[in-house]
């Protein structure tokens, strides 16, 4: 009854597009049912449940959403979603990854369709409560973009780490205690925006910390491992360009050799020359480059 009413609910929703127009074939259609292929729809439901799960957690993180969804009489269909959500969705999600687990590819298909159906019709369902609610989208972005910046600092944390020595390492841990997700969205549940925030600026600030001790300590890193950090993003760079020249996807090709490829022409120059500081700066720099490109050619080559 809830999931057919679900499916009633319109929303002209990103996630929905992506949804539709990523899905390879329905299994009605997929006589083949290979480890890849069922793969391929354990990672496609997987996308979407945890970009639904991320939209639970902002909408509960918002006390003023809550208060005028439940004003509105609407708190109990909310609630109904997010049974369904975790319940059923994620249940679907665990069962198609047990039977690919135990080889049953036709199994764990019918089991990823069936957590995608749901996850889409939650999604759905979301967005008709809060356009009936008259919750304006904008009172989710900060919360929303709160947890995004939170996960992007992560990810810096992480790059740095390929190259920082234990002293830097300490600072670069410091930072991501800062940065527990879980712990922010509990506190952003609890209206505890400031907080929140305040815990992202110390650790932008350590990170910006450990950035700088890292060029400086730049000397000492000068053998083997700057070397090696150099290859790295030199092979990097040669497999993107493979990849992104294969899928025909000319911006990105673009940008690896006019933005790319100078910051490491850049950085050979700067390291024959001893000029270790800037050689990692820009080593850093093409890094960082080099992630955003990986995940706009993850998405070109999703999207065609």
């Amino acid at each position: 009854m809830l999931a057919s009413q679900l499916r009633r609910r319109y929303v002209g929703s990103i996630l929905l597009t992506l949804v539709v127009l990523m899905m390879p074939v329905s299994v009605a259609y997929a006589p083949e049912a290979d480890e890849k292929r069922a793969e391929k729809f354990i990672e496609l439901a997987e996308r979407a449940g945890e970009k639904v799960g991320n939209f639970i957690d902002i909408i509960y993180a918002n006390e003023t959403a809550i208060d005028t969804i439940t004003d509105e009489g609407l708190i109990d269909e909310l609630e109904g979603n997010k049974t369904l959500y975790e319940e059923w969705g994620l249940g679907n999600l665990t069962e198609a990854r047990d039977a690919l687990e135990a080889e049953d590819y036709a199994g764990a298909i019918t089991n990823a369709t069936e957590a995608l159906t749901i996850f889409r019709d939650v999604f759905k369902a979301l967005n008709d409560i809060l356009e009936e609610a008259g919750v304006p989208r904008g009172q989710l972005i900060d919360a929303q973009g709160l947890i995004e910046a939170m996960k992007r600092a992560l990810e810096r944390i992480e790059r740095l780490r390929e190259i920082a020595p234990s002293e830097v390492l300490a600072i670069l841990d410091a930072a991501e205690e800062y940065l527990d997700i879980a712990t922010a969205i509990a506190w952003l549940r609890e209206g505890r925006v400031n907080e929140t925030a305040w815990n992202m600026t110390r650790a932008n600030k350590l990170i910006s910390l450990a950035h700088s001790l890292l060029k400086g300590k730049a000397a000492e890193l000068k053998d083997k491992r700057l070397e090696g950090y150099l290859r790295l993003i030199e092979n990097l760079y040669d497999r993107l360009l493979r990849l992104a020249s294969k899928a025909d996807a000319g911006e990105l090709v673009d940008q690896l050799e006019d933005e790319v490829e100078p910051l490491i022409g850049e950085a050979r120059i700067a390291f024959a020359d001893e000029e270790y500081e800037i050689a990692i700066a820009r080593l850093v720099e093409a890094r960082n480059i080099l992630s955003e490109i990986v995940r706009d050619l993850l998405e070109f080559r999703r999207a065609g």
